[in-house]
């Protein structure tokens, strides 16, 4: 289970000592996870509004280009055509000439404009892209202890593994093509499949839990045994995530 990115002061009270350490209390009283990168769901929100204002706008302005094109479906090629065999050559080409420079000018600013909202829009989808990416992996290295000082790294190796954002969901792609879990063949690698692997076989960025103060093995305080895990394999280090999560779980390098 993932770790809220605000708490009350009676939910944190409630989460394991290992995990409260990832808290810091506000000037409202409330808890909130401290940690580098983590976006707040107000500014997501802000993104998705600013995506479909952008998009309205740009639909706006394509009907004002039909609409002025539109204008100018009357003239008949043939017509003009006829017109310019009746005319000086040079009369007909400055007519043709007139009329484009005509069409250029009222459709050109409108068109630029349509680019520009096009670029706007591609941008603030990518800066929301990697807003929603960047809080995921948070919150899964958050859920498996990796270390507060590790997270950057855990991110980096997630990017490089080709974890994306497509249509608001994390997907891994290399090259165009949906990475595939080899534990599972056919089936795309998710970002949990990733991360029991990835720690497994990088067990130095898991903090080492000692489950608030007990000894592995014994109890302190009617806390829960605690089980350790040594060098775990990928496999046995998924079974053990949620252990791990609330301190019943510990891993030793």
């Amino acid at each position: 289970m993932g770790l809220k990115a605000v708490l009350s002061a009676t939910e944190h009270t409630a989460l394991p000592e290992a995990v409260r350490a990832f808290y810091k209390t506000d000037d409202k009283g409330n808890f909130n996870l401290d940690v580098d990168g983590m976006v707040a769901k107000e500014r997501l929100d802000e993104f998705r509004t600013n995506n479909i204002n952008l998009l309205r706008d740009k639909d706006a302005l394509a009907g004002e280009v039909t609409t002025l094109k539109k204008k100018f479906e009357g003239i008949d090629p043939e017509e003009v055509k006829a017109l310019k065999a009746k005319k000086k050559p040079d009369d007909a080409d400055a007519d043709e000439a007139r009329l484009k420079t005509l069409l250029e000018e009222h459709t050109k600013p409108l068109t630029e404009q349509i680019t520009t909202l096009g670029m706007q829009l591609k941008a603030e989808q990518a800066r929301a892209d990697d807003a929603i990416l960047n809080g995921q992996l948070v919150e899964m290295a958050t859920t498996a202890r990796v270390k507060p000082t590790a997270i950057d790294d855990f991110k980096r190796r997630a990017r490089d593994a080709g974890f994306t954002v497509k249509g608001g969901t994390v997907v891994a792609e290399k090259n165009g093509t949906t990475v595939l879990d080899p534990d599972n063949p056919g089936a795309p690698l998710t970002l949990g499949k990733w991360t029991e692997r990835e720690l497994a076989s990088a067990t130095h960025l898991v903090q080492d839990s000692t489950g608030g103060g007990a000894a592995p093995g014994g109890t302190s305080g009617g806390r829960a045994p605690v089980k350790v895990l040594v060098n775990p394999s990928a496999e046995e280090f998924g079974r053990n995530l949620k252990g791990i999560a609330d301190g019943t779980v510990q891993v030793k390098n």
